[in-house]
Protein backbone atom coordinates (compact mmCIF):
# COMPACT_ATOMS: atom_id res chain seq x y z
CA UNK A 1 0.00 0.00 0.00
CA UNK A 2 0.90 3.85 -0.93
CA UNK A 3 1.02 6.25 1.92
CA UNK A 4 -1.47 8.74 1.72
CA UNK A 5 -0.61 12.63 2.11
CA UNK A 6 -2.00 13.53 5.66
CA UNK A 7 -1.55 17.62 6.22
CA UNK A 8 1.85 16.39 7.33
CA UNK A 9 3.34 15.49 4.44
CA UNK A 10 1.62 18.00 2.02
CA UNK A 11 3.55 20.17 4.09
CA UNK A 12 6.76 18.52 3.39
CA UNK A 13 5.77 17.92 -0.43
CA UNK A 14 5.16 21.60 -0.38
CA UNK A 15 8.85 21.99 1.15
CA UNK A 16 10.14 19.49 -1.73
CA UNK A 17 8.55 21.29 -4.20
CA UNK A 18 11.53 24.20 -3.38
CA UNK A 19 14.29 22.03 -4.78
CA UNK A 20 12.09 19.92 -6.95
CA UNK A 21 10.15 22.24 -9.06
CA UNK A 22 13.50 24.23 -8.96
CA UNK A 23 13.83 22.67 -12.50
CA UNK A 24 11.01 24.98 -14.19
CA UNK A 25 13.46 28.62 -12.88
CA UNK A 26 16.69 26.17 -14.43
CA UNK A 27 18.36 27.86 -17.18
CA UNK A 28 20.88 25.97 -18.77
CA UNK A 29 23.86 27.09 -21.01
CA UNK A 30 27.57 25.90 -22.90
CA UNK A 31 29.95 28.05 -22.57
CA UNK A 32 32.50 28.35 -25.95
CA UNK A 33 34.50 25.11 -24.69
CA UNK A 34 31.75 23.00 -24.28
CA UNK A 35 31.52 23.72 -20.54
CA UNK A 36 27.86 23.31 -19.29
CA UNK A 37 26.13 25.94 -16.97
CA UNK A 38 23.42 25.43 -14.60
CA UNK A 39 21.65 28.66 -13.37
CA UNK A 40 18.98 28.39 -10.45
CA UNK A 41 17.34 31.74 -11.19
CA UNK A 42 15.64 32.96 -7.11
CA UNK A 43 14.77 36.92 -7.50
CA UNK A 44 13.34 36.88 -4.00
CA UNK A 45 16.52 36.36 -2.36
CA UNK A 46 19.48 38.41 -1.91
CA UNK A 47 22.36 35.84 -1.73
CA UNK A 48 23.92 34.06 -4.61
CA UNK A 49 25.66 30.95 -4.48
CA UNK A 50 28.55 29.53 -7.52
CA UNK A 51 29.92 26.15 -7.48
CA UNK A 52 32.94 24.62 -10.36
CA UNK A 53 32.35 21.10 -9.81
CA UNK A 54 35.33 19.25 -11.29
CA UNK A 55 34.89 15.63 -11.98
CA UNK A 56 36.61 12.55 -11.41
CA UNK A 57 38.20 12.05 -8.20
CA UNK A 58 39.92 9.09 -7.16
CA UNK A 59 40.19 8.09 -10.47
CA UNK A 60 42.91 10.73 -10.94
CA UNK A 61 45.25 9.85 -7.68
CA UNK A 62 46.92 6.44 -5.76
CA UNK A 63 45.94 4.79 -3.16
CA UNK A 64 49.22 6.42 -1.61
CA UNK A 65 48.57 9.55 -3.28
CA UNK A 66 44.71 10.02 -1.04
CA UNK A 67 43.38 13.24 -0.27
CA UNK A 68 46.31 15.09 -2.84
CA UNK A 69 42.89 16.92 -4.44
CA UNK A 70 41.92 17.29 -1.49
CA UNK A 71 45.03 19.49 -1.06
CA UNK A 72 44.76 21.24 -4.05
CA UNK A 73 41.17 22.67 -3.80
CA UNK A 74 42.51 23.43 -0.12
CA UNK A 75 45.12 25.78 -1.39
CA UNK A 76 42.94 27.41 -4.21
CA UNK A 77 41.16 28.42 -1.02
CA UNK A 78 43.86 30.15 0.68
CA UNK A 79 45.46 33.15 -1.43
CA UNK A 80 45.95 33.62 -5.11
CA UNK A 81 48.19 36.12 -7.02
CA UNK A 82 45.55 39.27 -6.61
CA UNK A 83 44.90 38.26 -3.02
CA UNK A 84 46.69 36.91 0.04
CA UNK A 85 45.41 34.95 2.89
CA UNK A 86 45.29 37.60 4.72
CA UNK A 87 43.84 39.99 2.09
CA UNK A 88 41.05 36.74 1.94
CA UNK A 89 40.02 36.97 5.28
CA UNK A 90 39.94 40.99 5.34
CA UNK A 91 37.12 40.58 2.46
CA UNK A 92 35.20 37.75 4.09
CA UNK A 93 34.85 39.55 7.13
CA UNK A 94 34.21 42.66 5.33
CA UNK A 95 31.43 41.15 3.09
CA UNK A 96 30.24 38.37 4.63
CA UNK A 97 30.92 35.89 1.71
CA UNK A 98 32.71 32.79 1.68
CA UNK A 99 34.87 30.45 -0.62
CA UNK A 100 35.57 27.15 -0.03
CA UNK A 101 35.78 23.52 -0.99
CA UNK A 102 34.39 20.27 -0.90
CA UNK A 103 36.33 16.90 -2.44
CA UNK A 104 34.51 13.30 -2.37
CA UNK A 105 35.25 10.38 -4.36
CA UNK A 106 33.73 11.27 -7.32
CA UNK A 107 35.53 15.17 -7.35
CA UNK A 108 35.41 18.53 -5.71
CA UNK A 109 33.43 21.01 -5.49
CA UNK A 110 34.47 25.34 -5.56
CA UNK A 111 31.93 27.26 -3.91
CA UNK A 112 31.21 31.02 -3.17
CA UNK A 113 28.37 32.64 -1.26
CA UNK A 114 27.59 36.12 -0.76
CA UNK A 115 25.25 39.09 -1.19
CA UNK A 116 24.16 39.86 -4.43
CA UNK A 117 25.41 43.35 -3.34
CA UNK A 118 28.85 41.73 -3.43
CA UNK A 119 28.29 39.41 -5.68
CA UNK A 120 30.90 40.96 -8.57
CA UNK A 121 33.62 41.44 -5.95
CA UNK A 122 33.43 37.39 -4.26
CA UNK A 123 33.27 36.39 -8.00
CA UNK A 124 36.65 38.10 -8.67
CA UNK A 125 37.96 36.69 -5.58
CA UNK A 126 36.67 33.22 -6.70
CA UNK A 127 38.13 33.08 -10.07
CA UNK A 128 41.32 34.48 -9.20
CA UNK A 129 41.73 31.69 -6.47
CA UNK A 130 40.62 29.02 -8.94
CA UNK A 131 43.01 30.33 -11.88
CA UNK A 132 45.75 31.79 -10.11
CA UNK A 133 46.48 29.88 -6.51
CA UNK A 134 49.80 30.92 -4.86
CA UNK A 135 50.81 28.09 -3.58
CA UNK A 136 52.13 29.60 -0.11
CA UNK A 137 54.30 27.78 1.57
CA UNK A 138 53.54 28.91 4.45
CA UNK A 139 50.12 28.54 4.03
CA UNK A 140 50.58 24.80 2.42
CA UNK A 141 52.69 23.88 5.78
CA UNK A 142 50.12 25.28 8.15
CA UNK A 143 47.50 23.03 5.90
CA UNK A 144 49.58 19.49 5.82
CA UNK A 145 49.89 20.29 9.53
CA UNK A 146 45.95 20.35 9.78
CA UNK A 147 46.04 17.22 7.99
CA UNK A 148 48.79 15.72 10.55
CA UNK A 149 46.57 16.71 13.31
CA UNK A 150 43.42 14.85 12.06
CA UNK A 151 44.77 11.64 11.61
CA UNK A 152 46.31 11.68 15.01
CA UNK A 153 43.00 12.43 15.92
CA UNK A 154 41.61 9.34 14.26
CA UNK A 155 44.51 7.31 15.30
CA UNK A 156 43.70 8.62 19.19
CA UNK A 157 39.84 7.96 18.51
CA UNK A 158 38.37 4.48 18.70
CA UNK A 159 35.58 4.77 16.82
CA UNK A 160 37.32 6.43 13.56
CA UNK A 161 39.89 3.84 14.32
CA UNK A 162 37.52 0.96 13.97
CA UNK A 163 36.02 2.47 10.48
CA UNK A 164 39.37 3.69 8.89
CA UNK A 165 40.67 -0.21 9.95
CA UNK A 166 37.38 -2.22 8.98
CA UNK A 167 37.37 0.11 5.59
CA UNK A 168 40.97 -0.98 4.75
CA UNK A 169 39.95 -4.66 4.78
CA UNK A 170 36.75 -4.25 3.28
CA UNK A 171 37.98 -2.49 -0.19
CA UNK A 172 41.63 -4.20 -0.18
CA UNK A 173 42.09 -4.33 -3.89
CA UNK A 174 39.30 -2.22 -4.68
CA UNK A 175 38.87 1.42 -6.16
CA UNK A 176 37.49 3.00 -2.94
CA UNK A 177 40.72 2.06 -1.25
CA UNK A 178 41.82 5.17 -2.44
CA UNK A 179 40.27 8.30 -0.12
CA UNK A 180 39.36 11.55 -1.27
CA UNK A 181 40.73 12.59 2.07
CA UNK A 182 44.69 12.11 3.50
CA UNK A 183 45.39 9.22 5.04
CA UNK A 184 48.18 7.52 7.09
CA UNK A 185 49.23 5.88 4.53
CA UNK A 186 49.36 9.16 1.64
CA UNK A 187 50.46 12.14 4.48
CA UNK A 188 54.23 11.29 3.82
CA UNK A 189 53.38 12.29 -0.43
CA UNK A 190 51.15 15.15 0.02
CA UNK A 191 53.54 17.99 -1.09
CA UNK A 192 53.65 21.38 -1.97
CA UNK A 193 55.43 20.21 -5.40
CA UNK A 194 52.84 17.67 -6.00
CA UNK A 195 50.10 19.97 -5.53
CA UNK A 196 51.58 22.02 -7.66
CA UNK A 197 52.15 19.12 -10.25
CA UNK A 198 48.55 18.04 -9.71
CA UNK A 199 46.58 21.42 -10.15
CA UNK A 200 46.89 21.58 -13.57
CA UNK A 201 45.19 18.24 -14.50
CA UNK A 202 42.04 20.06 -12.97
CA UNK A 203 41.46 22.15 -15.92
CA UNK A 204 40.52 20.59 -18.22
CA UNK A 205 36.64 21.42 -19.91
CA UNK A 206 35.75 17.82 -20.18
CA UNK A 207 35.34 17.65 -16.27
CA UNK A 208 34.10 20.53 -14.93
CA UNK A 209 30.71 22.00 -14.80
CA UNK A 210 29.19 25.03 -13.22
CA UNK A 211 26.27 25.96 -10.95
CA UNK A 212 24.90 28.59 -9.96
CA UNK A 213 21.79 29.22 -7.62
CA UNK A 214 20.13 32.88 -6.05
CA UNK A 215 19.67 36.21 -7.54
CA UNK A 216 21.43 36.78 -11.06
CA UNK A 217 21.20 39.05 -13.69
CA UNK A 218 21.82 36.30 -16.36
CA UNK A 219 22.93 37.52 -18.95
CA UNK A 220 25.77 39.26 -17.00
CA UNK A 221 26.84 36.01 -15.28
CA UNK A 222 27.08 34.34 -18.41
CA UNK A 223 29.57 37.23 -19.61
CA UNK A 224 31.79 37.07 -16.22
CA UNK A 225 31.86 33.29 -16.69
CA UNK A 226 32.80 33.26 -20.37
CA UNK A 227 35.61 36.04 -19.22
CA UNK A 228 37.87 33.27 -18.41
CA UNK A 229 36.34 29.71 -17.59
CA UNK A 230 35.21 29.73 -21.36
CA UNK A 231 38.94 29.68 -21.81
CA UNK A 232 39.84 26.27 -19.72
CA UNK A 233 41.06 24.05 -22.57
CA UNK A 234 40.02 20.33 -23.32
CA UNK A 235 43.39 18.78 -22.13
CA UNK A 236 44.79 15.77 -24.43
CA UNK A 237 45.34 13.13 -21.70
CA UNK A 238 42.88 10.26 -21.77
CA UNK A 239 39.41 10.75 -19.72
CA UNK A 240 39.61 8.07 -16.75
CA UNK A 241 36.45 6.52 -15.47
CA UNK A 242 37.09 3.47 -13.38
CA UNK A 243 34.02 1.26 -13.19
CA UNK A 244 33.12 0.88 -9.41
CA UNK A 245 31.42 -2.52 -8.54
CA UNK A 246 29.75 -3.50 -5.88
CA UNK A 247 31.65 -4.99 -2.89
CA UNK A 248 31.46 -8.50 -1.56
CA UNK A 249 31.68 -8.45 2.15
CA UNK A 250 33.68 -11.76 3.02
CA UNK A 251 36.64 -12.70 5.51
CA UNK A 252 36.48 -13.28 9.05
CA UNK A 253 35.55 -11.13 12.03
CA UNK A 254 38.47 -8.93 13.22
CA UNK A 255 39.38 -7.13 16.53
CA UNK A 256 41.84 -4.28 17.01
CA UNK A 257 43.61 -3.63 20.41
CA UNK A 258 43.55 0.38 21.06
CA UNK A 259 44.16 1.46 24.61
CA UNK A 260 41.58 3.68 24.90
CA UNK A 261 38.49 1.32 24.21
CA UNK A 262 39.01 -0.56 27.56
CA UNK A 263 35.98 -1.04 29.23
CA UNK A 264 34.06 0.69 26.34
CA UNK A 265 35.05 -1.33 23.18
CA UNK A 266 33.68 0.15 19.23
CA UNK A 267 31.64 -2.57 17.25
CA UNK A 268 30.28 -2.36 13.93
CA UNK A 269 28.90 -4.76 11.44
CA UNK A 270 29.50 -4.00 7.39
CA UNK A 271 27.30 -6.31 4.73
CA UNK A 272 26.57 -4.69 1.54
CA UNK A 273 23.72 -1.97 0.94
CA UNK A 274 21.83 -0.58 -2.43
CA UNK A 275 22.90 2.07 -4.51
CA UNK A 276 20.82 5.33 -4.70
CA UNK A 277 19.28 4.76 -7.89
CA UNK A 278 18.45 0.43 -7.08
CA UNK A 279 14.58 0.11 -6.34
CA UNK A 280 14.44 -0.51 -2.60
CA UNK A 281 16.58 2.32 -1.79
CA UNK A 282 14.61 4.21 0.18
CA UNK A 283 13.02 0.92 1.46
CA UNK A 284 16.68 0.71 3.02
CA UNK A 285 16.97 3.91 4.28
CA UNK A 286 14.01 3.40 6.63
CA UNK A 287 14.07 0.32 7.53
CA UNK A 288 17.64 1.19 8.88
CA UNK A 289 16.11 4.30 11.18
CA UNK A 290 13.52 1.86 11.93
CA UNK A 291 16.20 -0.74 12.91
CA UNK A 292 18.15 1.72 14.99
CA UNK A 293 15.31 2.18 17.01
CA UNK A 294 14.60 -1.36 17.74
CA UNK A 295 18.44 -1.65 18.88
CA UNK A 296 17.84 1.48 21.30
CA UNK A 297 15.38 -0.47 22.32
CA UNK A 298 17.11 -3.90 22.42
CA UNK A 299 20.30 -3.97 23.12
CA UNK A 300 20.79 -0.46 25.00
CA UNK A 301 17.47 -0.04 27.49
CA UNK A 302 17.21 -3.99 27.85
CA UNK A 303 20.04 -5.57 27.71
CA UNK A 304 22.52 -2.34 28.36
CA UNK A 305 24.93 -3.57 26.24
CA UNK A 306 26.11 -0.49 24.86
CA UNK A 307 25.60 2.96 25.00
CA UNK A 308 24.59 4.17 21.29
CA UNK A 309 23.42 1.54 18.98
CA UNK A 310 22.69 2.83 15.06
CA UNK A 311 22.45 1.39 11.76
CA UNK A 312 22.87 3.26 8.36
CA UNK A 313 24.66 3.33 5.05
CA UNK A 314 27.97 4.69 3.89
CA UNK A 315 26.63 6.03 0.30
CA UNK A 316 29.04 6.13 -2.78
CA UNK A 317 29.16 3.73 -5.57
CA UNK A 318 29.82 0.60 -3.51
CA UNK A 319 27.95 1.28 -0.64
CA UNK A 320 28.11 -0.80 2.72
CA UNK A 321 25.59 -0.56 5.22
CA UNK A 322 26.45 -1.35 9.01
CA UNK A 323 25.03 -1.79 11.98
CA UNK A 324 27.54 -0.04 14.99
CA UNK A 325 27.69 -0.69 18.63
CA UNK A 326 29.69 2.59 20.72
CA UNK A 327 30.61 2.53 24.22
CA UNK A 328 30.05 -1.54 24.60
CA UNK A 329 31.09 -2.85 27.74
CA UNK A 330 29.31 -6.55 27.31
CA UNK A 331 31.65 -8.28 25.37
CA UNK A 332 29.99 -11.55 25.17
CA UNK A 333 26.75 -11.07 24.07
CA UNK A 334 26.63 -7.84 21.99
CA UNK A 335 26.05 -10.11 19.21
CA UNK A 336 23.65 -12.54 20.29
CA UNK A 337 21.47 -9.63 21.33
CA UNK A 338 21.57 -7.78 18.02
CA UNK A 339 20.11 -11.18 16.11
CA UNK A 340 17.32 -10.59 18.75
CA UNK A 341 16.75 -7.12 17.77
CA UNK A 342 16.90 -8.30 13.64
CA UNK A 343 14.78 -11.36 14.44
CA UNK A 344 11.90 -8.41 15.73
CA UNK A 345 12.13 -6.47 12.65
CA UNK A 346 12.48 -9.11 10.38
CA UNK A 347 9.19 -10.33 12.17
CA UNK A 348 7.28 -6.60 10.85
CA UNK A 349 7.36 -5.23 13.98
CA UNK A 350 9.65 -2.49 15.71
CA UNK A 351 9.73 -2.23 19.11
CA UNK A 352 8.00 0.81 21.24
CA UNK A 353 8.42 -0.32 25.31
CA UNK A 354 8.50 -2.39 27.82
CA UNK A 355 5.57 -4.20 29.72
CA UNK A 356 5.96 -4.56 33.57
CA UNK A 357 7.23 -7.61 33.08
CA UNK A 358 9.78 -6.71 31.27
CA UNK A 359 8.43 -8.50 27.62
CA UNK A 360 8.99 -6.02 24.59
CA UNK A 361 5.85 -3.78 23.93
CA UNK A 362 5.99 -4.01 19.72
CA UNK A 363 4.06 -2.67 17.21
CA UNK A 364 3.70 -3.38 13.25
CA UNK A 365 5.67 -1.66 11.34
CA UNK A 366 2.90 -0.45 8.99
CA UNK A 367 1.39 1.19 11.49
CA UNK A 368 4.94 3.41 12.02
CA UNK A 369 6.03 3.84 8.62
CA UNK A 370 3.97 7.46 8.42
CA UNK A 371 5.99 8.81 11.19
CA UNK A 372 9.54 7.47 9.61
CA UNK A 373 8.64 8.56 6.69
CA UNK A 374 7.81 12.15 8.07
CA UNK A 375 10.94 12.42 9.97
CA UNK A 376 13.15 11.12 6.89
CA UNK A 377 12.02 13.91 4.69
CA UNK A 378 12.76 16.56 7.46
CA UNK A 379 16.20 15.27 8.19
CA UNK A 380 16.68 15.40 4.73
CA UNK A 381 15.22 19.09 3.72
CA UNK A 382 14.28 20.62 6.57
CA UNK A 383 17.57 22.46 7.24
CA UNK A 384 18.89 22.69 3.24
CA UNK A 385 16.27 25.42 1.95
CA UNK A 386 19.19 28.17 1.77
CA UNK A 387 20.69 29.43 -1.72
CA UNK A 388 24.09 27.67 -0.82
CA UNK A 389 22.56 23.94 0.52
CA UNK A 390 20.74 23.88 -2.51
CA UNK A 391 23.41 24.86 -5.03
CA UNK A 392 25.55 22.66 -2.97
CA UNK A 393 22.58 19.67 -3.43
CA UNK A 394 22.50 20.51 -7.60
CA UNK A 395 26.49 20.10 -7.86
CA UNK A 396 26.80 16.91 -5.43
CA UNK A 397 24.04 15.76 -7.87
CA UNK A 398 26.01 16.11 -10.87
CA UNK A 399 28.67 14.64 -9.44
CA UNK A 400 27.19 11.65 -8.90
CA UNK A 401 24.90 11.23 -11.71
CA UNK A 402 26.34 13.97 -14.40
CA UNK A 403 22.34 15.72 -13.69
CA UNK A 404 21.99 18.60 -11.46
CA UNK A 405 18.12 17.42 -11.26
CA UNK A 406 18.42 13.84 -10.41
CA UNK A 407 18.77 13.45 -6.56
CA UNK A 408 15.24 15.70 -6.30
CA UNK A 409 14.20 13.29 -8.97
CA UNK A 410 15.25 10.05 -7.37
CA UNK A 411 13.91 11.49 -3.54
CA UNK A 412 10.69 11.48 -5.02
CA UNK A 413 10.80 7.75 -4.68
CA UNK A 414 10.16 8.34 -1.03
CA UNK A 415 6.53 8.38 -1.30
CA UNK A 416 6.28 5.04 -2.92
CA UNK A 417 7.94 3.18 0.38
CA UNK A 418 5.66 0.46 1.59
CA UNK A 419 5.41 -1.45 4.70
CA UNK A 420 6.04 -4.65 2.45
CA UNK A 421 9.12 -2.89 0.99
CA UNK A 422 10.76 -1.89 4.08
CA UNK A 423 10.49 -5.17 5.47
CA UNK A 424 11.72 -7.19 2.17
CA UNK A 425 14.45 -4.56 2.12
CA UNK A 426 15.79 -5.67 5.75
CA UNK A 427 15.57 -9.24 5.28
CA UNK A 428 17.53 -8.39 1.99
CA UNK A 429 20.46 -6.61 3.58
CA UNK A 430 20.46 -6.52 6.98
CA UNK A 431 19.49 -10.41 7.50
CA UNK A 432 20.45 -12.28 4.72
CA UNK A 433 23.51 -10.56 3.26
CA UNK A 434 26.88 -12.00 4.15
CA UNK A 435 28.92 -9.66 6.46
CA UNK A 436 31.54 -9.26 8.80
CA UNK A 437 32.06 -7.50 12.66
CA UNK A 438 34.93 -5.34 13.34
CA UNK A 439 35.41 -4.36 16.80
CA UNK A 440 37.98 -2.45 18.51
CA UNK A 441 38.86 -3.26 22.73
CA UNK A 442 41.64 -2.00 25.15
CA UNK A 443 44.47 -4.29 25.68
CA UNK A 444 44.34 -7.51 27.01
CA UNK A 445 40.61 -7.82 26.04
CA UNK A 446 40.58 -9.64 22.51
CA UNK A 447 39.95 -13.00 23.93
CA UNK A 448 36.53 -11.64 25.49
CA UNK A 449 34.67 -10.79 22.33
CA UNK A 450 32.09 -13.05 20.75
CA UNK A 451 30.53 -12.89 17.95
CA UNK A 452 27.88 -15.37 17.66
Amino acid sequence: MKIKCNSFIKYFLFVLSFSVCAKEKIKSFTLENSIPVYVNLDSSSHFTSLSVIVSGGINYYSKEESGLEDAVFNMITSGSKKYSYSDLQDFYYRTGSSISSRTVKNGSVYIMNSIDYYFDETFDVFEDGFFSPLFEKKEFDNLKKSYELSIQNMLNSPVELLVYYASQLIYENHPYSVSAKVQPESIKNITLEKVKEFYPSILDSRRICIVASGNFDFEKLIALLNRKFSKIPALKSELKNQVIEPVEVSGENAVFIHPTAEGSAEVIRFFKAPLTVDDDFFDFEIASKMYSDVLFNVVREHFGDCYTPSSSSTGGKAPLGYEMLSSVSNLKDFAKHTKIARDIMSGGNVVSGKDKKGNFITEPVSSRLKSYVNSYINSVYASSQTVYSLNLRLSYSYLNYQDVEKSDELFQRIYDVTPEGVLSAFNKYFVNESSRWFCVVGENEEDSVYFE
